[in-house]
């Protein structure tokens, strides 16, 4: 543990048996959920700025447990009948606190346990969480997590089904390079995908967009999303395998804006990243 980790863990918050040194591992014995957050650890201590864009934490106030599941998809984009495979022994990475790792069961599912988070804009405490796979026919996966928020799902794709999703268009995912999901709905109702949206990345790529036409095939097309507001930004600059990059995108709506704004999203080689907005209107 590095000096400035050392920190005195409290009571864990969800009821489970504390340990001296990190929290308990998941699940909880009385079955809740230990994805949640030790309390705050008092005390003073400043912040710097991250590499990512967010803020690094000097002095923790607390570390948290993070449980859930790698994922493999079947459909671009995901439909109510997806169906999901468990991804078993990939290894699971807290890309911030490199110390913690872990990796899938038979099922998929996995636990970090007592991660130090960091501090993205607003001061929300998240997690950054990396899936990755023992080879490259599958593409690795990454999301903020945000830190207490319970369990996340990692889901990602093998490299064939991308690649026969965009090869029609003359698209070609490479594994040096990451590729970012973006998922486009209504605010009002985010199980409604929004259409005609269109994803600008300040890094070069090229994005696809789901085809009301053609099921499972990805189109870049100047109109946008389909009906169901997928687009898979193919192809960022995505740094090396312990830093990655981050790329900013922005989604544009006729007559409508997004929360967020823009989004920095941070990838990593042969790695797919997850990107949420919500229009309003």
């Amino acid at each position: 543990m590095r000096a400035n980790d050392v920190v005195l863990l409290l009571g864990f918050a969800l009821g489970c048996e504390a340990t001296p040194a990190r929290p308990p591992a998941l699940p909880c014995p009385d079955g809740a959920s230990c994805a949640g957050a030790n309390p705050a650890i008092a005390g003073g201590g400043g912040v710097t700025p991250g590499d990512s864009g967010g803020v690094a934490v000097d002095v923790p106030l607390g570390r948290y447990n993070v449980a859930g599941t790698v994922t493999v998809l079947d459909q671009i984009p995901p439909t109510a009948t997806v169906s999901r495979a468990g991804a078993a022994g990939w290894t699971i990475r807290a890309v911030d606190d490199p110390l913690v790792t872990s990796t899938t069961n038979a099922d998929g599912t996995f636990a970090l346990v007592g991660v130090l988070p960091t501090l993205a804009d607003g001061g929300v405490a998240v997690i950054g969480v990396r899936a990755i796979p023992p080879g490259r026919a599958t593409f690795g996966a990454y999301r903020d997590v945000r830190a207490g928020g319970g369990s996340v799902t990692l889901d990602t794709y093998g490299s064939e089904r991308v690649l026969e999703a965009v090869a029609g268009q003359g698209g070609a995912p490479s594994a040096d390079l990451g590729h970012v999901a973006v998922t486009i709905s209504e605010a009002t109702d985010p199980s409604v995908g929004v259409a005609g949206a269109v994803v600008v990345a300040s890094a070069a790529s090229t994005s696809f967009y789901d085809n009301d036409g053609i099921p499972g095939q990805l189109t870049p097309s100047v109109a946008g999303t389909g009906r169901r507001g997928f687009a898979l930004v193919l192809n960022v600059p995505a740094g090396d395998e312990e830093r990655g990059s981050t790329v900013t995108l922005r989604v544009q709506v006729p007559g409508a804006t997004t929360t967020p704004s823009e989004l920095s999203v941070r990838v990593f080689p042969n790695t797919l990243s997850w990107a949420t907005f919500r229009v309003v209107r």
